[in-house]
């Protein structure tokens, strides 16, 4: 049969964090490039983030799915688990939706960012997700099989890494019983390298949840606010306006655009943030230098720390351990020689006409 050249796509990033929605952006505007029609669907910040990169695409609203999270390793694997209960109740109130969506759009094909249930059978489905194995400690076997169960249900896994090693998944893309539908995209970043003056001796990027984000943000300041030298900090809050102060040397945004916080990274000798896996991807892809900070109790960022130490590529401190002595002291050089794959996606897989 003849393949389809121009798709009717739909886009659905996961609302746990930004890093989701994020990392889609530079698959959107590739998809767009290629001449596909493209939707999107998401909730919360995610939605709104989407929006505003794409303010003529057209949107649609899924279910909830924002994360909470605990101080304490047991906490966050009883509200974990309490939440992936909930969160698979709603799959089929998801896929109703999903169905209703298909039948204004005329879907080809859907594309979702970690939400398990969001696919029809009817259509074909990719699922971009790093995770094919799922740390949770002594159950992360449970939490793999469980996350597999889904995975399987897609007609094909993207990973967002670089098939060479060292990767930056580490582990955590790696699971026998997925390779078939598995592979590995390159790595999804919005930003872009420049070489430019250094303004900023640290640029201070925030994410993740409440209140340990509001925490670090605390913390970071108290650190750095009598400093003599300028630093920049961007409170990762997705807001109607863009506001900024000033803390001592210490400039204050409450969110920038991707073309803002493209420049600020390039313009900042270290970069101060967590070991989200987006973030990640956008280091990489900038060839900067960073300390990272696992959020607390999560098993994903505090494997990813160590694995990236592990590889000479960043350095990281816990967050109760943190201070400004450890931050100056550190000596990675970053992943200025990290060589990076660009994005290698093939459409024509599966959707024909």
């Amino acid at each position: 049969m003849a393949r389809k050249p121009h798709l009717r796509i739909l886009v659905a990033p996961l609302n746990w964090g930004l890093g989701h929605a994020t990392r889609c952006i530079p698959i959107i505007k590739y998809l767009l490039s290629q001449g596909h029609d493209v939707c999107l669907a998401s909730d919360g910040a995610a939605l709104n983030l989407l929006q505003q990169e794409f303010p003529k695409l057209k949107s649609y609203l899924l279910t909830c799915s924002k994360a909470t999270y605990a101080r304490s390793k047991f906490s966050m694997k009883y509200k974990l688990g309490l939440q992936a209960f909930r969160l698979i109740k709603k799959i089929k109130k998801e896929q109703r939706i999903l169905k209703e969506i298909s039948q204004k759009e005329h879907l080809d094909l859907i594309i979702s960012d970690n939400r398990i249930g969001l696919r029809l059978t009817h259509i074909p489905s990719i699922i971009i997700t790093h995770q094919l194995t799922v740390l949770s400690g002594k159950s992360s076997w449970l939490t793999t099989v469980i996350h597999a169960y889904f995975l399987k249900k897609f007609d094909s896994i993207w990973i967002p890494d670089r098939s060479e090693s060292p990767q930056l998944s580490g582990i955590l893309s790696k699971n026998k019983h997925l390779n078939a539908n598995a592979k590995y995209i390159g790595i999804p970043s919005r930003m872009k390298p420049n070489a430019t003056e250094k303004i900023y001796k640290y640029a201070m990027i925030l994410s993740g949840p409440e209140p340990l984000r509001s925490e670090f943000e605390q913390q970071l300041i108290t650190m750095f606010k009598t400093e003599n030298y300028r630093t920049i900090l961007i409170q990762g809050k997705i807001e109607a306006k863009r506001t900024k102060h000033e803390i001592g040397l210490i400039e204050v945004y409450n969110y920038m655009t991707s073309t803002d916080l493209n420049r600020v990274i390039n313009q900042s000798e270290c970069i101060i943030c967590r070991s989200g896996y987006t973030s990640i991807l956008d280091l990489a892809k900038l060839g900067a230098k960073a300390f990272l900070v696992p959020t607390p109790g999560q098993y994903e960022q505090e494997y990813l720390a160590k694995h990236l130490k592990k590889n000479g590529l960043a350095d990281y401190c816990s967050q109760s351990n943190l201070s400004l002595e450890r931050i100056k002291n550190s000596n990675e050089n970053g992943f200025c020689n990290y060589k990076i794959s660009p994005l290698q996606i093939d459409l024509n897989w599966k959707v024909e006409v």
